[in-house]
Formats: structure tokens, sequence, C-alpha cells
């Protein structure tokens, strides 16, 4: 069995990358011996191997991912969105293998994004197109946008450069929502603003609440995350005696004022 291992090992290395493979397999000899081991009693019990696939190290891991930004956060504003239960609900660009998947599990949600979708995705309408030059026919009880506009104008998911793009697309956002409409949004915030070209900026917390006064929202809710665990629930008062920690998350939940 030990051969038919590292045969494993070289097959997956072949090449230039044969003494990867043979790297490979001496660094997890311990774990390779416990599997041919293993491998052997289960033939003692009566089972057949026809062919062998290694996977040597997950006996340790955990059950799942429950941590992280993303899994946080998503989770967290799909239940918001379940509770919520809008007539009609526009997402802007979050994840899909994330935050629409969870949505699109009970309700239907309409999807933009500026790059292509290429799977039909039951329970979403897909719309592709750059946010800045967005014009909806419809107006929506709930719009988000989760962990997105950060990226928006700085050119790495091949959306035009414009430095503003982070503050423009918020504005589009408030646009596409109803006059009694909800805006979520969500991005990495910090003391202030700080542009990492072209991967991201870090948002200044404050300067949505400036974004928001200018265009008529009030602040329901902010959550402050990070990759382990939901630190506390701000209101429009309370959340100007925070002190972000730069590359934390900050969720806020607008509605538009009437």
């Amino acid at each position: 069995m030990l051969r038919k291992v590292l045969g494993f090992y070289l097959k997956r290395g072949k090449g230039t990358n044969r003494l990867r493979g043979i790297l490979r397999f001496i660094k997890n000899f311990r774990f390779i011996l416990k599997f041919t081991q293993e491998a052997k009693e289960f033939q003692l019990l009566g089972g057949s191997i026809d062919e062998i696939s290694p996977y040597l190290n997950e006996k340790t891991d955990t059950a799942g991912v429950n941590f992280g930004q993303y899994f946080l956060q998503d989770l967290l504003v799909a239940q918001e969105v379940y509770r919520l239960s809008p007539r009609n609900h526009l997402d802007v660009g979050s994840r899909v293998d994330g935050f629409i998947a969870h949505v699109a599990t009970t309700r239907k949600i309409t999807f933009l994004d500026i790059r292509s979708l290429t799977n039909t995705v039951p329970n979403v309408t897909f719309l592709q197109g750059d946010i800045l030059s967005f014009k909806s026919k419809v107006r929506y009880e709930l719009v988000t946008s989760l962990h997105v506009l950060e990226h928006i104008g700085l050119g790495r998911y091949g959306d035009t450069l414009e430095p503003l793009g982070h503050i423009k697309a918020f504005e589009k956002l408030v646009e596409a929502a109803d006059y009694d409409g909800k805006i979520w949004i969500s991005f990495q915030v910090s003391e202030q603003t700080i542009t990492q070209f072209n991967g991201q900026r870090l948002i200044g917390w404050l300067e949505p609440l400036d974004w928001a006064g200018k265009l008529g929202l009030k602040l329901e809710k902010f959550y402050y995350l990070n990759e382990e665990e939901v630190f506390q629930t701000y209101n429009e008062e309370s959340i100007k005696t925070m002190k972000p920690v730069a590359g934390n998350l900050g969720i806020y939940f607008f509605t538009k004022a009437h």
C-alpha cells in the first residue's frame, strides 16, 4: 500500500513537479502510515479498494467553516432579509455562493453584477451591468450590496476607473430604492478612507453617515464584526463613540426617511 501511495504522489507531481510529489510524500509520511493501516483494516473487514485517493489531515478539521467576515455577514444579513420579507429585493455584487444563495433558498432576488453569471440560479434574476451606469425601471423595497462598494472604481473587476466610485455607487443604490426603501451595505472600515489600489478601500466608518444625510437617509442599525464574531450593534448616536480597527467589517442598515 505504501508503494501505491507513493505512486499516487508521483503521478500528481509528474514532470518537473516530480520532486515536489516526493517531498509531499515525505512530509505526510506519518499520516500516510495511518492511512495504510486503515486501508488494511478496511480490507480485513471485507472492503474492496479499487483505487486510492488519500485525504490525510481532515480528521483534525472542524465540522465546517463558521467564521470569517463573509460567512458571518452573509448569514446575518440573510436572516435580516428573512425577517423583513421585502416585496422585492435588488442586490448589487454580493457573493453568489454566500448571501445570494442564502436569500434564494426562500425568496426571489434580482442580482446585478458587472461580471457574467454562467449558470441559471433558481429564484435569482440576473442582470449584467455596471452599477455606476445602472438605471432601474423598478424601485425596490430592499437594496443590498455586501463587501462591494470598496472595490468600485478601482478597475479590479473590469469596472471604469473612478476615484469616487464607492460614493457614486451608493447614490445609485439609493436611487434604485423605493420611496420608503431600505439600503443595506457593508465594507471594511477604518478611521479614515484608505485606498489600497487596485484591491480595495478601507472606508472611514463615519463617512457613510454623511453620504446618507445628504440623500435623506436614516441609519437604523450598524453591525461591527471581525473574522470571528459580531462585536456590537450601534445606532446613529452610539456609532460615533466607537473606535474601529482597520479591516474589520461594518454593515450599515439605512432607510429612506419620509
